[in-house]
């Protein structure tokens, strides 16, 4: 898993302050009840806030059914696509945080999560990073590599879920995704510029390998602009999941 990947070259260091020093390692957003005293483990208000009419709308424009599946299946069942429903709209970016923070399903890699979009089509999305729930969501999806193995030796030794944002702007193209990072963290941890464009290539597949993991998943076109998401594709017509 490519930005996994990318963490367990960072984290290294978060790891050996976390055996040495641990008021430093709290924070950074790695420690619970320290973290919370630094407010470290919180992720970042963009001041996007949405409402059921919000998460209402966004359905309403994708034309999308969600159904539940049984709670007790495995990983690889828990999650299903079915049918194909053709969409052109522009989602306001209160709606495309709604339809992030409704998400149900048990395994969903990301909670708090807020996503704003500016008029420039800058996009920034804060969260939390759920490290528990990422064994079954790779699981869930594929995502097995001796990179993801790696990476979660190093993942175990954070001892709660750290908060996450990033900024930047991209587009797809005929499922072909264009990421042009400018700043991304891990609690308190700012990822180097440096470090992001080297792992531009890898990231950009990443994305693109989610994208081909959905049935019936097409984007023709996607933009950010005015605040708002610009989709041109297709989605499965009804998405199952196992949910909390």
């Amino acid at each position: 898993m490519s930005m996994l990947k990318l963490f367990k070259r960072l984290l290294l260091f978060i790891i050996a302050v976390l055996a040495v020093v641990i008021l430093i390692a709290g924070y950074l957003g790695f420690m619970p009840g320290v973290s919370s005293l630094f407010g470290s483990d919180k992720p970042k208000d963009l001041g996007v806030t949405y409402t059921a009419e919000d998460y209402d709308s966004y359905v309403a424009k994708a034309k999308v059914k969600f159904e539940d599946l049984a709670s007790g299946l495995p990983p690889r069942e828990s999650l299903k696509f079915s049918g194909q429903q053709d969409t052109n709209a522009s989602f306001l970016d209160k709606e495309v945080t709604a339809m992030v923070g409704s998400d149900k399903w048990k395994y969903y890699p990301v909670s708090n999560t807020q996503i704003k979009i500016s008029s420039d089509g800058m996009v920034e999305v804060s969260g939390t990073l759920r490290l528990d729930r990422l064994p079954n969501y790779a699981l869930a999806e594929g995502i097995i590599s001796s990179d993801y193995e790696a990476a979660m030796d190093y993942l175990k030794y954070i001892k709660t879920n750290p908060a996450f944002y990033v900024k930047g702007t991209g587009y797809v193209t005929d499922n072909k995704v264009s990421l042009n990072l400018s700043q991304a963290s891990i609690g308190r941890l700012n990822l180097p510029q440096s470090e992001l464009i080297k792992q531009r290539a890898s990231i950009e597949r990443f994305v693109e390998g989610r994208i081909k993991f959905v049935p019936n998943f097409n984007i023709k076109s996607l933009t950010f602009q005015d605040g708002k998401m610009n989709f041109d594709g297709s989605f499965p017509a009804v998405q199952s999941s196992s949910n909390r």
